[in-house]
């Protein structure tokens, strides 16, 4: 039987932020310090979740961008299997950090100037002590409104999936720095199983 990598990098991120948590309509111009009305929720398929943690892991600049992965979920309690929901976005920008702005989806084969975003997804449900979850939707396009003041980001998402589904909703706050713990990069797009 073939071992998951991918099991041990989410369990790794779950725990380190189990550990940290517990101790403590107009168009926007790319570059420009959006507002950003921070509500901590999101909305998928009409239900609505609360977000209480952030966490990211940063790349620095390479090639012409810098890069940050975030992550944004809900932890019930640190004794709970069941992470409700877990978004994770992959920006990039062409200054020499991620910077506030308005970053836009990109595919990769779409030529898209300035801030932009991309293998990202939303995990529904997630087991993660048995690697398994509801569902994964990997998202396929919209925008993220990012106001960032050192450490604490202000994100407002408008996202869509590739079932043509909305994720809508915004986080705010300190997010905990894991840069070298962890990578969703290093193993590509997360291969859960579903429930």
């Amino acid at each position: 039987m073939k071992r998951n990598p991918f099991n041990l990098v989410w369990k790794t991120l779950i725990l380190s932020l189990i550990v940290i948590g517990s101790t403590s309509c107009s168009k926007d111009n790319d570059n420009d310090d959006p507002k950003v009305e921070v509500n901590n929720e999101l909305t998928y398929k009409g239900q609505t979740y609360d977000l209480n943690i952030g966490a990211f892991n940063d790349y620095g600049f390479e090639d012409g961008y810098s890069n940050i992965e975030f992550s944004i979920f809900h932890l019930v309690s640190e004794s709970d299997p069941i992470i409700p929901v877990f978004l994770y976005l992959d920006l990039y920008s062409t200054n020499q950090d991620i910077e506030s702005g308005t970053y836009r989806f990109s595919d990769g084969e779409t030529d898209v100037d300035g801030n932009t975003f991309s293998d990202s997804y939303l995990v529904r449900n997630y087991y993660w002590q048995e690697d398994k979850g509801d569902e994964v939707a990997t998202i396929a396009g919209g925008t993220v409104k990012l106001s960032r003041d050192g450490e604490n980001f202000k994100f407002e998402f408008n996202l869509v999936t590739d079932k043509n589904e909305k994720i809508q909703g915004s986080y705010g706050g300190k997010f905990e720095d894991i840069t070298g713990q962890i990578s969703a990069k290093r193993i590509g797009l997360p291969n859960i199983k579903t429930r």
